[in-house]
């Protein structure tokens, strides 16, 4: 999956349907990448509540971008991001939100 699928997915499905769309995985998918999870968390609908991004290939750029979606989430209940190649501080900071989230499910 690439980029340009990303953005297709999100035309063609969450644009139609994103009031009722409340749960996303893209996990598995290593060449998702950074740039994929940007896309992703621009078109994230608010609604979703829970996100699958299990290896993904992603590093610190695309999880700062995730952690900055995350946070102003109203509506996010879990969040699997295991399996991603998350600095040690970046991964602190995941654990940072968690504990002061504790109705969110973080599995890092």
């Amino acid at each position: 999956m690439n980029p340009e699928d990303i953005l297709n997915i999100f035309d063609v499905i969450l644009k139609e349907h994103s009031p009722s769309i409340t749960s996303i995985s893209f996990s598995y998918n290593p060449y998702f990448g950074d740039e994929g999870v940007i896309i992703f968390v621009k078109n994230l609908p608010l609604s979703i509540q829970k996100i699958g991004l299990v290896d993904c290939g992603l590093s610190n750029k695309g999880g700062s971008a995730l952690l900055k979606w995350i946070k102003q989430a109203p509506n996010l209940k879990m969040i699997c991001i295991e399996q991603n190649n998350f600095s040690q501080k970046l991964k602190a900071e995941f654990h940072m939100f968690a504990k002061d989230n504790p109705n969110i499910l973080l599995v890092i």
